[in-house]
């Protein structure tokens, strides 16, 4: 087994991600252990049992929106479903396209938890 560079803790950055800007600009932020592990410890419970190990969740954001990534995969295995990738969405021509990669790939790989916003 290899060894550990430094100790790791809550504290200790797990990843740097870009937000959305949906707010303002985007911004680059850190993704900490505690973070990750809270994720993993509390969504069961913030969900109300609503999703679980039966469940199949899309993560369909583009790689460069990072936050949104991390939450869309973390959500999925924190409640012990399963995370399916659709199709990229930076191959799309607009809009219109994406939406339609996203209800292709809810259809195909059956798709029971979607998070998405009116938006999009």
């Amino acid at each position: 087994a290899a060894e550990r560079a430094a100790p790791v803790s809550p504290e200790s950055v797990l990843a740097y991600v870009y937000t959305g800007g949906t707010t303002k600009a985007s911004k680059c932020v850190a993704v900490t252990h505690g973070m990750a592990m809270w994720e993993a410890e509390n969504y069961s419970t913030a969900l109300g049992g609503h999703a679980g190990s039966g469940d199949k969740f899309l993560q369909y954001s583009t790689l460069y929106w990072g936050a949104a990534v991390f939450g869309q995969i973390s959500i999925g295995l924190a409640v012990g479903g399963c995370v399916c990738f659709g199709g990229c969405p930076t191959r799309c021509a607009g809009a219109g396209d994406a939406l339609r990669q996203i209800v292709a790939d809810v259809e195909a790989f059956g798709i029971t938890v979607l998070g998405i916003v009116p938006s999009q």
